[in-house]
C-alpha cells in the first residue's frame, strides 16, 4: 500500500501521530517508536509550513510536559520564526501558550489570530479562546470564561478531546474528567 509514497512525508505524519496518541494514551511504547527527535531537523528542512509547525508543536509539547522547558521554548520561538504563516500550523499556538517563551506568547497569538480569519468562524474562535485560557492558566492567573467559551465551541464542533482541555484549562477538572471517561481517555482520566 506504501508503494510511490514520500516516505519522509509520510513519516512525519506517523512521527506526530505517534507523540499525540502517546500523550493521549501515556504509551511508553509510543514514544519510543515515534520520539526520535532527528524529526524536528528533518522538519525544518523540509520548509513545510504543515510538517515544520505539527513536528515543532508535537515535539515542544513533550518536551513542556517532561520538564525540558528551555528546549520546548527554543523549538516554539525557532519554528514561529521559520514560520511566516500559521495558516497549517494553528496547533502550534496553543503549545506556545503553554510552553512558549514570554517574548513569543504576542507573535503566537496574532499568528493564530491570522489563521482564524480564513478558518470556520466557530472554530477559529475556540482555538483563539483556549490559547487565552492556556496563557492565562500558566501566567497563574485562571480565567474561566475563555476556556468555559472554548470547551462550549469545541463540544458544539465535536471535538471532545479539545473540549476537555479547554475545560481543564478553564479550571473544570470534573468537566474535564467527564469528557475523558465518556471517550475513554483512561490516562487523561487517571491524571485528572
Amino acid at each position: 500500500a506504501a508503494a510511490g509514497l514520500d516516505a519522509p512525508r509520510v513519516q512525519a505524519h506517523l512521527v506526530r501521530l505517534g507523540l499525540v496518541l502517546a500523550k493521549l494514551l501515556d504509551d511508553a511504547s509510543l514514544v519510543e517508536r515515534y520520539g526520535d527527535e532527528r524529526a524536528i531537523e528533518d522538519a525544518f528542512l523540509s520548509r513545510e509550513t504543515w510538517w515544520i509547525g505539527s513536528i515543532a508543536g508535537a515535539f515542544a509539547d513533550r518536551f513542556g510536559r517532561l520538564g525540558r522547558s528551555a528546549e520546548a521554548q527554543r523549538l516554539i520561538a525557532r519554528a514561529l520564526t521559520a514560520l511566516p504563516t500559521l495558516v497549517s500550523a494553528h496547533e502550534l499556538a496553543i503549545v506556545a501558550a503553554s510552553h512558549g517563551a514570554e517574548a513569543d506568547l504576542a507573535r503566537a497569538r496574532d499568528g493564530l489570530v491570522g489563521w482564524a480569519r480564513g478558518a470556520r468562524p466557530d472554530y477559529g474562535a475556540a482555538f483563539i479562546e483556549l490559547f487565552d485560557a492556556r496563557a492565562a492558566q500558566r501566567a497563574g492567573q485562571p480565567s474561566r470564561e475563555p476556556g468555559l467559551l472554548a470547551a462550549n465551541r469545541f463540544e458544539r464542533l465535536g471535538l471532545p478531546v479539545w473540549a476537555a482541555d479547554a475545560y481543564e484549562a478553564a479550571g473544570e477538572r470534573a468537566a474535564a474528567l467527564e469528557i475523558h471517561l465518556h471517550i475513554g481517555g483512561s490516562f487523561a482520566a487517571a491524571r485528572l
